[in-house]
Protein backbone atom coordinates (compact mmCIF):
# COMPACT_ATOMS: atom_id res chain seq x y z
CA UNK A 1 0.00 0.00 0.00
CA UNK A 2 1.59 3.33 -1.01
CA UNK A 3 1.58 6.55 1.00
CA UNK A 4 -1.53 7.91 -0.67
CA UNK A 5 -3.57 4.75 -0.01
CA UNK A 6 -2.34 4.73 3.61
CA UNK A 7 -3.48 8.33 4.05
CA UNK A 8 -6.86 7.44 2.61
CA UNK A 9 -7.22 4.54 5.04
CA UNK A 10 -6.61 6.69 8.13
CA UNK A 11 -8.63 9.60 6.73
CA UNK A 12 -11.60 7.29 6.19
CA UNK A 13 -11.35 6.00 9.77
CA UNK A 14 -11.62 9.58 11.03
CA UNK A 15 -14.64 10.16 8.85
CA UNK A 16 -16.26 7.00 10.20
CA UNK A 17 -16.07 8.49 13.63
CA UNK A 18 -18.72 10.77 12.56
CA UNK A 19 -16.82 2.08 -15.89
CA UNK A 20 -14.61 4.64 -17.67
CA UNK A 21 -15.64 7.24 -20.27
CA UNK A 22 -14.56 10.57 -21.77
CA UNK A 23 -16.09 13.68 -20.28
CA UNK A 24 -16.86 17.09 -21.66
CA UNK A 25 -18.87 19.74 -19.82
CA UNK A 26 -21.29 22.28 -21.28
CA UNK A 27 -19.32 25.43 -22.16
CA UNK A 28 -21.66 27.70 -20.18
CA UNK A 29 -21.44 25.67 -16.96
CA UNK A 30 -18.52 27.75 -15.66
CA UNK A 31 -19.91 31.14 -16.69
CA UNK A 32 -19.67 33.40 -13.66
CA UNK A 33 -17.80 30.79 -11.61
CA UNK A 34 -15.02 31.93 -9.30
CA UNK A 35 -11.46 30.66 -9.51
CA UNK A 36 -10.24 29.15 -6.24
CA UNK A 37 -6.49 29.17 -5.63
CA UNK A 38 -5.71 26.14 -3.51
CA UNK A 39 -3.52 26.74 -0.49
CA UNK A 40 -0.71 24.40 -1.50
CA UNK A 41 1.44 25.20 -4.53
CA UNK A 42 -0.28 26.71 -7.59
CA UNK A 43 -3.37 24.61 -8.33
CA UNK A 44 -6.67 26.32 -9.21
CA UNK A 45 -10.25 25.16 -9.41
CA UNK A 46 -13.47 26.81 -10.57
CA UNK A 47 -16.50 26.68 -8.27
CA UNK A 48 -19.84 28.50 -8.03
CA UNK A 49 -19.61 31.88 -6.32
CA UNK A 50 -21.69 30.71 -3.35
CA UNK A 51 -18.75 28.66 -2.08
CA UNK A 52 -16.54 30.51 0.38
CA UNK A 53 -13.40 29.61 2.28
CA UNK A 54 -13.68 28.34 5.82
CA UNK A 55 -11.36 26.74 8.35
CA UNK A 56 -11.41 24.36 11.26
CA UNK A 57 -11.91 27.35 13.54
CA UNK A 58 -14.91 28.79 11.70
CA UNK A 59 -16.93 25.73 10.68
CA UNK A 60 -19.65 26.16 13.31
CA UNK A 61 -20.02 29.82 12.28
CA UNK A 62 -20.05 29.15 8.54
CA UNK A 63 -22.34 26.09 8.82
CA UNK A 64 -25.01 26.83 11.46
CA UNK A 65 -26.22 23.21 11.35
CA UNK A 66 -22.97 22.14 13.00
CA UNK A 67 -23.60 24.33 16.03
CA UNK A 68 -26.72 22.26 16.64
CA UNK A 69 -25.14 18.87 15.96
CA UNK A 70 -21.97 19.03 18.05
CA UNK A 71 -21.07 15.38 17.46
CA UNK A 72 -20.98 15.92 13.70
CA UNK A 73 -18.87 19.04 14.20
CA UNK A 74 -16.43 17.20 16.46
CA UNK A 75 -15.99 14.43 13.88
CA UNK A 76 -15.14 16.92 11.14
CA UNK A 77 -12.77 18.87 13.40
CA UNK A 78 -10.91 15.70 14.40
CA UNK A 79 -10.52 14.82 10.73
CA UNK A 80 -9.07 18.24 9.90
CA UNK A 81 -6.73 18.16 12.89
CA UNK A 82 -5.41 14.79 11.79
CA UNK A 83 -4.31 16.30 8.48
CA UNK A 84 -2.69 19.30 10.15
CA UNK A 85 -0.78 16.91 12.40
CA UNK A 86 0.63 15.28 9.26
CA UNK A 87 1.69 18.74 8.05
CA UNK A 88 -0.73 18.71 5.14
CA UNK A 89 -2.42 21.86 3.90
CA UNK A 90 -6.18 21.61 3.44
CA UNK A 91 -8.65 23.82 1.63
CA UNK A 92 -12.09 23.94 3.25
CA UNK A 93 -14.99 25.50 1.36
CA UNK A 94 -18.63 25.81 2.41
CA UNK A 95 -21.79 26.36 0.39
CA UNK A 96 -23.40 29.50 1.80
CA UNK A 97 -26.81 28.59 0.31
CA UNK A 98 -27.07 25.15 1.94
CA UNK A 99 -27.92 23.97 5.44
CA UNK A 100 -24.92 21.64 5.33
CA UNK A 101 -22.51 21.33 2.43
CA UNK A 102 -18.74 21.56 2.56
CA UNK A 103 -15.68 20.52 0.58
CA UNK A 104 -12.43 19.29 2.11
CA UNK A 105 -9.58 19.32 -0.42
CA UNK A 106 -6.15 17.79 0.14
CA UNK A 107 -3.34 18.35 -2.36
CA UNK A 108 -1.38 15.12 -2.81
CA UNK A 109 1.67 13.89 -4.68
CA UNK A 110 0.49 12.77 -8.10
CA UNK A 111 -0.59 9.16 -8.52
CA UNK A 112 -1.92 7.35 -11.58
CA UNK A 113 -5.66 6.74 -11.68
CA UNK A 114 -6.39 3.45 -13.39
CA UNK A 115 -8.53 0.37 -12.92
CA UNK A 116 -6.21 -1.13 -10.31
CA UNK A 117 -6.04 1.96 -8.08
CA UNK A 118 -9.79 2.41 -8.50
CA UNK A 119 -10.46 -1.13 -7.30
CA UNK A 120 -8.15 -0.72 -4.29
CA UNK A 121 -9.77 2.53 -3.16
CA UNK A 122 -13.26 1.16 -3.80
CA UNK A 123 -12.62 -1.93 -1.66
CA UNK A 124 -11.17 0.17 1.17
CA UNK A 125 -14.25 2.37 1.29
CA UNK A 126 -16.69 -0.53 0.95
CA UNK A 127 -15.07 -2.41 3.84
CA UNK A 128 -14.99 0.59 6.15
CA UNK A 129 -18.61 1.51 5.48
CA UNK A 130 -19.75 -2.11 5.70
CA UNK A 131 -18.30 -2.31 9.21
CA UNK A 132 -19.88 0.99 10.20
CA UNK A 133 -23.24 -0.16 8.84
CA UNK A 134 -23.10 -3.37 10.87
CA UNK A 135 -22.04 -1.62 14.07
CA UNK A 136 -24.57 1.24 13.90
CA UNK A 137 -28.04 0.42 15.18
CA UNK A 138 -29.93 3.25 13.50
CA UNK A 139 -27.77 3.91 10.45
CA UNK A 140 -28.18 2.61 6.92
CA UNK A 141 -25.41 3.20 4.39
CA UNK A 142 -26.00 2.93 0.63
CA UNK A 143 -23.46 3.33 -2.15
CA UNK A 144 -25.20 5.28 -4.90
CA UNK A 145 -22.35 6.04 -7.30
CA UNK A 146 -18.99 4.53 -8.18
CA UNK A 147 -17.15 5.35 -11.40
CA UNK A 148 -13.97 6.30 -13.18
CA UNK A 149 -13.89 9.02 -15.82
CA UNK A 150 -11.17 10.76 -17.79
CA UNK A 151 -10.47 13.14 -20.61
CA UNK A 152 -7.20 14.21 -22.24
CA UNK A 153 -6.06 16.13 -19.13
CA UNK A 154 -7.99 14.89 -16.09
CA UNK A 155 -8.46 11.47 -14.50
CA UNK A 156 -11.21 11.09 -11.89
CA UNK A 157 -12.54 8.51 -9.46
CA UNK A 158 -15.84 9.12 -7.69
CA UNK A 159 -17.51 7.20 -4.86
CA UNK A 160 -20.76 8.47 -3.36
CA UNK A 161 -22.56 7.16 -0.28
CA UNK A 162 -25.89 8.01 1.32
CA UNK A 163 -26.21 7.81 5.11
CA UNK A 164 -29.77 7.34 6.34
CA UNK A 165 -31.02 7.67 9.91
CA UNK A 166 -33.50 4.79 10.11
CA UNK A 167 -35.46 6.46 12.93
CA UNK A 168 -36.47 9.60 11.06
CA UNK A 169 -35.28 8.74 7.50
CA UNK A 170 -33.15 11.89 7.38
CA UNK A 171 -30.11 11.45 5.18
CA UNK A 172 -26.89 13.09 4.09
CA UNK A 173 -24.21 12.27 1.54
CA UNK A 174 -20.46 11.79 1.48
CA UNK A 175 -18.81 11.91 -1.92
CA UNK A 176 -15.16 10.97 -2.36
CA UNK A 177 -13.26 12.29 -5.39
CA UNK A 178 -9.72 11.46 -6.51
CA UNK A 179 -8.60 13.78 -9.29
CA UNK A 180 -5.27 13.67 -11.14
CA UNK A 181 -3.87 15.90 -13.84
CA UNK A 182 -0.32 15.75 -15.29
CA UNK A 183 1.22 17.52 -12.28
CA UNK A 184 -0.77 16.65 -9.15
CA UNK A 185 -3.55 14.68 -7.49
CA UNK A 186 -6.35 16.01 -5.28
CA UNK A 187 -8.33 14.09 -2.69
CA UNK A 188 -11.73 15.77 -2.20
CA UNK A 189 -14.53 14.92 0.18
CA UNK A 190 -17.92 16.57 -0.17
CA UNK A 191 -20.33 16.33 2.77
CA UNK A 192 -23.88 17.44 2.01
CA UNK A 193 -27.53 17.01 2.93
CA UNK A 194 -28.33 17.32 -0.78
CA UNK A 195 -27.86 14.82 -3.56
CA UNK A 196 -25.97 17.22 -5.83
CA UNK A 197 -22.17 17.42 -5.95
CA UNK A 198 -19.33 19.32 -7.59
CA UNK A 199 -18.24 16.64 -10.05
CA UNK A 200 -18.69 18.80 -13.16
CA UNK A 201 -16.47 21.55 -11.72
CA UNK A 202 -13.56 19.24 -10.97
CA UNK A 203 -12.70 19.12 -14.67
CA UNK A 204 -11.36 22.67 -14.25
CA UNK A 205 -8.43 21.71 -11.99
CA UNK A 206 -5.22 23.28 -13.29
CA UNK A 207 -1.66 23.76 -12.12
Amino acid sequence: MNTFHLKLFFFTIFLLSLGSCNRSSPPDLYAGAQTIHLAKESATLKLPTYFKRSSIYRLSEDIPYLSEDTNFLQSIEETLKSFEFEDSVLDILVDTTSELRCLIIADEQRFEIDEMSGNILNKQLEEQFRQLDEESLFLEINKIDSKMKMNSKIEMLKYKYEFVNTLNRNSYYRTFFFVSNPSRSLFIIEISVEGIDVEDYLWTVKG
